[in-house]
């Protein structure tokens, strides 16, 4: 899927500079129109990912989220994500057949 990339500059001055706050509006519905992902680089704070959720941006970035890492690292660190958050239930032991 093709996608329409929201730098950084845009992104990080959302939830205090009315410009910006329209111009990633603006960028995440001409996405939409077209059809495109929106994608917000350099996301750090809460209130960036309040905003970029709220107008509807797709998929985000940056150290909110996690520093930039090495390719051996990043494998680790979205396994670990993809472990549940609650252990596994232990496998079930099958009943035996009561003798009459």
């Amino acid at each position: 899927m093709h996608k329409l990339k929201i730098d950084q500059s845009f992104v990080r001055d959302v939830h205090s500079d009315q410009c910006d706050a329209s111009l990633v509006s603006t960028m995440v519905a001409l996405a939409k129109q077209l059809k495109l992902a929106s994608v917000a680089e350099g996301v750090e704070t809460e209130g960036q990912l309040a905003f970029l959720l709220a107008s509807g941006c797709e998929a985000y970035q940056g150290y909110l989220f996690s520093p930039p890492l090495p390719a051996d690292e990043i494998t680790r660190l979205l396994e670990r994500k993809a472990q549940p958050a609650i252990p596994a239930l232990p496998k079930p032991v099958p009943l035996r057949a009561q003798s009459r």
